[in-house]
């Protein structure tokens, strides 16, 4: 997986603060982008998780609302609960 972005200090504060675009997504659609961020607003499940988090995978792991995780992702499907990604600065 080819992760190119390599933001600035205030690219990655824009892009963790939403300025680049969210997407809410409550599911079970496969999701594609280029994300930075998952705000967990319902507790969630992921189905499929594409992304650089090493060591265990958070597919399965039930999220409680109002977690953060940050990273790099590419696609995300959802089990169920709701989550809304933050876009990365790059490709705008």
């Amino acid at each position: 997986m080819a992760l190119t972005w390599q933001p600035t200090y205030t690219e990655a504060y824009l892009a963790y603060n939403g300025f680049y675009g969210t997407v809410f997504e409550s599911g079970t659609t496969p999701v594609t982008g280029d994300f930075c961020k998952f705000h967990i607003v319902a507790a969630a499940k992921f189905a499929a998780l594409t992304g650089n988090i090493g060591g265990d995978t958070l597919v399965g792991v039930t999220c409680s609302a109002g977690q953060d995780i940050y990273g790099r992702f590419t696609a995300f499907t959802l089990t169920s609960g709701s989550v809304q990604a933050f876009r990365t600065g790059s490709g705008i």
